[in-house]
């Protein structure tokens, strides 16, 4: 990250030589010769090292001129946000948005093989990819699923490895609540689901709302929340399977077996 004082801090004189970074708290006073005062204002709009020892040097001072100020400025230099690693399993206009508000949701994009990935949104059409994340429970990698379909678009449940209810679960609710559901599900794997933008664009900032509380240690909530094409939202709470066994296994995923195949528990 190139050097930068923090632009939301005032740099205002306390006197015709002390120079102070602060308003009604001083952060930072400093006593700077000619040379420091024009490396102060580059710094305000940012500038590498290699700059600033360049100028330095011009302006009659040296290197180390430019290194000592660096170091004496460290608390009031512009702090680079910490940007969690997050992955995307699936494309589709749901995935380019997700990829278009990473920067701001203070995450980054890497390849869901990366070890670094602290989390995966799963995206498909119809039903979540119930083996997919079953690859995802095994190296205890907690994913998010957002499923889009011809009633809007489906945003959860958050599966965290051994401390919330995995996709197998939400496929035992799901079977419970209709158990023509898998073999309806099955049917539609290979039609794609047409999302309007608008549900699109809230799904994608629900589910980053999620990730990143959940990334910031926040506690995640067991939920599967429907938004449908008329706007309308529900949310529905979703409870460990006793046939499922993934909270014995402490995060090992349940291998797909029959309660794995299409279907969820989504909000009707």
């Amino acid at each position: 990250m190139t050097p930068r004082i923090d632009p939301h801090l005032p740099i205002v004189w306390r006197s015709a030589a002390e120079l102070q970074f602060g308003g009604a708290v001083a952060r930072l006073v400093i006593e700077p010769d000619d040379v420091e005062l024009q490396l102060v204002q580059l710094l305000r709009h940012g500038a590498n090292r290699s700059t600033l020892r360049t100028v330095a040097t011009g302006l009659g001072g040296d290197d180390l001129t430019a290194d000592r100020l660096l170091t004496r400025l460290t608390g009031v230099l512009e702090v680079e946000p910490v940007r969690h690693a997050v992955a995307i399993d699936g494309g589709g206009p749901v995935a380019d948005r997700i990829i278009a508000l990473l920067d701001e949701r203070r995450m980054r994009l890497v390849d869901p093989r990366d070890p670094a990935a602290r989390l995966v949104f799963i995206v498909s059409d119809w039903t979540p990819q119930a083996a997919t994340a079953a690859a995802y429970e095994r190296r205890d990698l907690p994913h998010l699923p957002i499923v889009a379909d011809d009633a809007g678009a489906v945003v959860g449940p958050l599966v965290v490895p051994g401390r919330t209810p995995c996709l197998a679960c939400a496929n035992l609710d799901r079977r419970r609540e209709d158990p023509t559901w898998p073999a309806v599900a099955m049917q539609l794997i290979h039609r794609p689901a047409e999302l309007g933008g608008l549900v699109a664009a809230d799904a994608v900032v629900r589910a980053l709302r999620i990730a990143e509380r959940h990334l910031d240690g926040g506690d995640p909530a067991p939920s599967v929340t429907r938004i449908a094409v008329d706007g309308e939202i529900t949310e529905r709470a979703l409870a460990f399977q006793p046939e499922c066994g993934c909270r014995l296994l402490g995060g090992n995923a349940t291998a797909p077996g029959p309660h794995a195949t299409a279907g969820s528990a989504w909000p009707s």
